[in-house]
């Protein structure tokens, strides 16, 4: 069951990037396309069923609305796999959805039951503008709902009564904080991992490793580069890596070199005896 779970989630995702990832694309741009893919996907047929219900209670401006407002999402999907960047695809659909939604706010359809739905315009205005822009948007959206639910008699909008207009604001002002707290968080641990894999590609492009088979004389131990030019061994291995000598003697050639100070060493392991400076 949980494999047959996990292939229809992997068969699932596949679909999606099939259907709105842009190659070429950074991070951001394709988890944002993949988002509003996904929202309008599941928001379109709602707003179909909305429809069909409307039309049987006989209210056909909302119906007509409704169809308008699937028809605009579905528009949206298609314009966003045509174009290279989807910013004002996703401003479009912020727009009209806040504008959508704050309009039956205004009317108060359904008893003033749908401005329930304005709680979804927060997080997903952030997500897909970014805290910056996504913040003016939330604001200006903010200060329009204020206006309705506080001053009916200057908009012109369906009057609440003050407790549940209180409660309301405060409760849209909650899960716009949280929102922008939460988009926050996400934007400084993408940039944390971005900068992070900047460092990494940097730090293993200016690592350089020795490999392969290195032509060396049996004799005086040089090494023939690419070029043919045979270099010293200690040369060579610091031209091709980080590595770095300092001259010492070993103790055979220590012994070779000066018997009257340095005695033969009698085994390889007794570096007690001699100076690790040498």
């Amino acid at each position: 069951m949980v494999a047959l779970i996990r292939s229809l989630v992997n068969a699932s995702w596949d679909i999606l990037k099939a259907l709105f990832f842009r190659p070429g694309a950074d991070t951001n741009e394709n988890r944002r396309r993949v988002f509003l893919g996904v929202s309008l996907l599941v928001v379109v047929p709602v707003l179909v069923g909305f429809g069909l219900e409307d039309i049987l209670a006989g209210r056909s401006l909302a119906a007509v609305l409704d169809v308008l407002a699937a028809t605009f999402l579905v528009a949206c999907v298609v314009l966003l796999r045509r174009v290279p960047k989807g910013l004002n695809v996703f401003r479009a659909g912020v727009g009209f959805m806040s504008a959508f939604l704050l309009y039956f706010m205004w009317v108060g359809d359904n008893g003033g039951s749908s401005i329930l739905w304005l709680f979804s315009l927060p997080p997903a205005t952030l997500f897909l503008l970014g805290k910056r822009e996504g913040l003016l948007w939330v604001g200006g959206g903010f200060a329009v709902i204020l206006a309705m639910l506080f001053f009916p008699e200057w908009t012109g909008a369906q009057a609440f009564d003050r407790h549940t207009a209180v409660r309301f604001a405060f409760s849209y002002l909650v899960v716009g904080v949280i929102s922008y707290a939460l988009e926050s968080l996400r934007d400084y641990y993408d940039r944390s991992l971005v900068a992070e894999h900047n460092r990494l590609k940097k730090a293993l492009a200016e690592v350089n490793t020795l490999s392969g088979l290195l032509p060396i004389c049996c004799e005086c131990k040089q090494i023939r580069d690419d070029r043919g030019y045979w270099s010293k061994i200690e040369s060579y291995i610091s031209a091709h890596s980080d590595a770095e000598f300092s001259h010492g003697i070993c103790p055979d050639c220590a012994h070779k070199l000066y018997p009257d100070i340095f005695p033969e060493p009698t085994s390889r392991h007794r570096e007690d005896l001699w100076p690790r400076h040498l």
